[in-house]
């Protein structure tokens, strides 16, 4: 049985080394499925490029549990231009991830 939308604080691991974005796949693993999810990035300060890599396969996993795409929100405004700049929001026209401006934070 699916619960409601989750939401799931994402770690400050994106900026870090390449073993900190354990953290990150630590948030899908073992995970129940459930109506949607919700990845909080306000803890989050910097995204080095396998960070984002690993955000977008962290939410393609949780988008195969629930079977809808994963919202971002409250992301600063600098995570959320690097994030459009790298094209995140539109990866192969099936990127898991849905991009709510109105959740940034300035």
């Amino acid at each position: 049985m699916k619960s409601g939308v989750l939401i799931l604080t994402v770690p400050d691991a994106l900026g870090g080394s390449v073993l900190d974005v354990d953290a990150l796949h630590a948030l899908a693993d073992r995970r129940e499925p459930a109506e949607g999810f919700v990845l909080d990035m306000s803890q989050v300060g910097f995204v080095k490029p396998h960070g984002l890599v690993a955000l977008l396969l962290t939410a393609r996993r949780l988008a195969a549990l629930c079977g809808r795409r994963i919202e971002l929100a409250n992301m600063g405004l600098q995570i959320h231009s690097y994030l459009e700049r790298m094209d995140l929001f539109e990866v192969g026209g099936d990127c898991p991830l849905h991009n709510y401006p109105p959740l940034v934070m300035a």
